[in-house]
């Protein structure tokens, strides 16, 4: 089941998840999160949970900006990856925007399994020219994905 997140209360769980899916990292590339990353992440965008028997598995983000909607996270339990939850976020954040509608996501460069799961769902990596028409700047480390819906 995916509900929205109506309190800060999520926050351990949103962090607790992505401290899970940083394990794929090999251990000097992870980057632990606290709570209040994602006290901060609640304050500014639309966050939903995947719930499965009682317990928080998944959570993603999003954020509306002028020209284009942001996916700003998409993580998955490590215990519960590959089992689709991913797939079912996904798919409820595109429902949430106005169809026509241009959105991004943000993958590190070192997640070549976050690309492969983008672009399995029709993401396509961003050109310049289309970075610099929506006045992004792409970093080094990270791809920048898109799609209409």
């Amino acid at each position: 089941m995916i509900r929205k997140v109506e309190s800060e209360d999520f926050a351990y769980q949103m962090a607790e998840i992505y401290n899970s899916a940083n394990e794929l990292y090999p251990e000097d590339e992870r980057y632990p999160a606290d709570a209040d990353i994602f006290y901060k992440q609640i304050e500014r965008d639309k966050n939903y949970v995947y719930e499965k028997n009682g317990k928080i598995v998944g959570f993603m983000s999003y954020h509306k900006y002028e020209q284009y909607y942001e996916l700003t996270s998409l993580y998955i339990h490590l215990e519960y990856q590959k089992k689709g939850i991913g797939e079912d976020l996904l798919t409820f954040f595109e429902k949430q925007i106005p169809m026509g509608n241009f959105v991004i996501t943000k993958a590190l460069n070192t997640s070549p399994w976050a690309i492969r799961f983008y672009t399995k769902h029709k993401y396509r990596k961003a050109t310049e020219l289309e970075l610099s028409s929506l006045n992004l700047e792409q970093h080094r480390w990270e791809t920048i994905l898109y799609k209409y819906v």
